[in-house]
């Protein structure tokens, strides 16, 4: 899951590029309510602490509350991962029998399953361990089918305007809902938030069958993953991966440590919605700088920037050094992301497109199981939100193994 919750996608500065209309609609449901209530699934768990009997095992007798909410979240995602891991080489397999658009759609009506479990947890716990693995689902039904869409469609020459006119587009639907789904949780409770959320992912699911199905003739096995992991590209490829998913991984951690300044559910939202609304305008407009340029420089200083700011995040106390930093970190991002996306899927092009989707996916799954046990670790040993942050950083640096060479990985 990406900073801006899978921003990037195919426009061609027209509002519903040809056949990708429908993938866009949908994505834009999609990130709505991700945006509202995925923002939240940290703070969520954070409410369940109490109810799940496992805390109450002497272990845990003088664990905080934020630890124990970091060692849920970390869990939670650990085990979504693993499902992934698992699960995608034989549903490369289902997808290419049934085709990228139904996939997707089986996807959406997963996601729609997960906030419907969430929903449900406040009866029975093990309703999260069903949301955790119906996320590690929805990874290869989903987003290896959207991002495979994407790359076909995208137009090469214009791929960093595309990505940057989106991700402008996409936070402009996006840019209040953190601020509404704060409000929800804390005026109707998380069950309302969760319900809200379900009831959006059945809509993208609706319009997402309305696309053109593409279908591959491809087989993806393990051993064509480690036969690609050999090449110099691939490499650097996984590398720039490894280093993006840690980044990804510790700012989902990002609210608890917000929420546990500001205090309240609705406050995170608020911050949110905020940053959203100034970093706004830099999205679009370094789209059309990425359309002109390679932006490799650029990309490097962005990244020393972000790696910076986690940095920094270790000395926050008040709410205005939590705002100050988000702001420039959105500013960096609306930079960074773009670049980051745009040479990923240049790289992925050719036939081997749908590989690399999966790929990616796998590196990524790989990547989670140790960086979540670190993350763990981290809280378990005196090192805590220092070790979360200076790993992140340390991503971010490793991300711009992203941006090297010039040969494709496929």
């Amino acid at each position: 899951m990406q900073r801006l919750f899978h921003h990037s996608l195919h426009v061609e500065y027209a509002l519903f590029p040809k056949g990708l209309k429908w993938l866009f609609s949908a994505q834009l449901l999609r990130g709505a309510a991700q945006q509202m209530a995925g923002l939240f699934i940290p703070l969520y768990l954070y409410t369940r602490i109490h109810s799940i009997g496992f805390f109450n095992i002497s272990f845990f007798a003088h664990v905080s509350d934020l630890q124990k909410t970091v060692f849920l979240t970390c869990a939670f995602f650990l085990v979504m991962r693993l499902v992934t891991l698992v699960t995608i080489f034989p549903l490369s397999r289902f997808i290419r029998m049934v085709g990228l658009v139904k996939s997707m759609f089986i996807g959406n009506l997963l996601n729609m399953g997960m906030y419907l479990a969430l929903y449900m947890a406040n009866t029975n716990a093990w309703f999260l361990v069903l949301a955790a693995v119906l996320e590690g689902f929805v990874v290869t039904l989903y987003w290896v089918p959207y991002y495979t869409q994407f790359v076909v469609h995208a137009e090469l020459k214009h791929l960093g305007q595309d990505v940057g006119a989106l991700a402008f587009l996409d936070k402009l639907v996006r840019i209040g809902m953190p601020m509404l789904g704060g409000i929800i949780a804390a005026s109707l409770g998380f069950r309302m938030l969760h319900l809200a959320s379900a009831i959006l992912f059945l809509l993208a699911a609706v319009v997402v069958l309305l696309g053109n199905e593409m279908k591959f003739s491809y087989v993806v096995t393990i051993k064509d993953f480690f036969a690609w992991l050999h090449l110099p590209a691939a490499q650097r490829l996984a590398t720039g991966l490894i280093g993006k998913y840690i980044d990804d991984a510790v700012f989902l951690l990002w609210p608890i440590f917000i929420f546990f300044i500001v205090g309240t559910v609705e406050r995170v939202g608020y911050v949110y919605s905020l940053v959203l609304f100034v970093s706004l305008v830099i999205a679009y407009f370094m789209g059309w700088y990425l359309g002109k340029h390679k932006g490799r420089t650029l990309f490097v200083l962005c990244s020393s920037l972000l790696s910076a700011l986690w940095v920094a995040r270790i000395f926050v106390q008040q709410v205005w050094h939590i705002i100050t930093i988000d702001l420039v970190d959105r500013l960096a991002v609306g930079v960074y992301e773009p670049i980051f996306d745009t040479v990923f899927f240049r790289k992925s092009r050719g036939k081997h497109v749908y590989h690399i989707q999966i790929y990616r996916e796998v590196v990524n799954s790989l990547a989670a199981i140790c960086i979540w046990s670190i993350i763990i670790l981290f809280f378990i040993l005196p090192f805590g939100w220092t070790g979360a942050f200076l790993l992140a950083g340390f991503g971010i640096l490793l991300s711009i193994a992203m941006g090297g060479g010039a040969h494709e990985a496929g």
